[in-house]
């Protein structure tokens, strides 16, 4: 049985005997493991709800928060300001949305101008705009990954 997580000593890991995985008890590193990957098996099914606010200062650009069923804060995406198409940033903060700099960063989701292509990235640089005098290697640890992509 594959399990991607494997058991590290982290109070939110689980194995299949004690049941589903504690994301509350998770601290901020294993959390954005946990995010980032694929939930392991001994989890089953995770359920969420996502929340949009878009009241008050949120209204041109609205947040979301991602939280489990039981309320446990998993991440937030808020639209960037002063982009042609939808770009959202997303970070585990839950007060405030961080610099692409901080630990709590994750990536970004873009969409295309129709709304029918949606391309989610890591954190990283923009392989574009990286200087050319970066040897290969380096850039390419530099560089954001694609995690996503979905079209319609």
């Amino acid at each position: 049985v594959f399990d991607p997580m494997p058991d590290s000593g982290g109070k939110c890991q689980s194995d299949l005997e004690r049941g589903p995985v504690d994301i509350s008890a998770c601290p901020a590193p294993e959390r954005k493991r946990f995010l980032l990957g694929p939930a392991p098996k001994s989890a089953g099914m995770i359920e969420c709800r996502i929340i949009r606010e878009k009241a008050g200062p949120n209204r041109l650009h609205p947040r979301y928060i991602l939280e489990t069923d039981g309320g446990v804060f998993l991440l937030q995406a808020k639209k960037q300001k002063q982009n042609r198409t939808s770009n959202y940033a997303i970070a585990m903060s839950k007060v405030e949305m961080l610099t692409k700099e901080s630990d709590g960063y994750l990536g970004k989701l873009r969409s295309n101008f129709l709304g029918l292509e949606f391309i989610a990235c890591g954190a990283g640089l923009n392989p574009n705009k990286m200087h050319p005098s970066l040897p290969n290697g380096h850039a390419m640890l530099l560089a954001r990954q694609e995690m996503v992509a979905v079209q319609y």
